[in-house]
């Protein structure tokens, strides 16, 4: 029977449906307020996207995403791993490591 590919769950922050002031990604420390956030995302430059863990709330950018991949394998001690972020518009993008 064939292992199951874990799969890791990711929500884009959009940052004109939201109130939070400050965005950090836990694993870069890059930080932006939301006024620069919202610049920034609409330019295309950078991502934060929600991570949910033991009910904690993670922020990570979209840089960091292949580093939580990697971490999240040899913590579950898989050869693959499946990341899917939900985008707006009820898309949804999914990203093989």
């Amino acid at each position: 029977m064939a292992k199951k590919i874990p799969i890791i769950e990711l929500d884009l922050i959009d940052p004109h449906l939201t109130r939070k002031r400050k965005f950090a990604c836990i694993a870069c420390g890059i930080t932006y307020t939301l006024k620069d956030y919202r610049i920034l995302f609409d330019s295309h430059k950078i991502s934060y996207f929600h991570f949910t863990e033991k009910k904690q709330n993670i922020k990570y950018c979209h840089d960091c995403l292949e580093s939580l991949a990697v971490k999240e394998k040899e913590k579950l001690g898989v050869k693959k791993i499946i990341l899917k972020l939900y985008l707006p518009d009820n898309e949804i993008a999914t990203f093989n490591f």
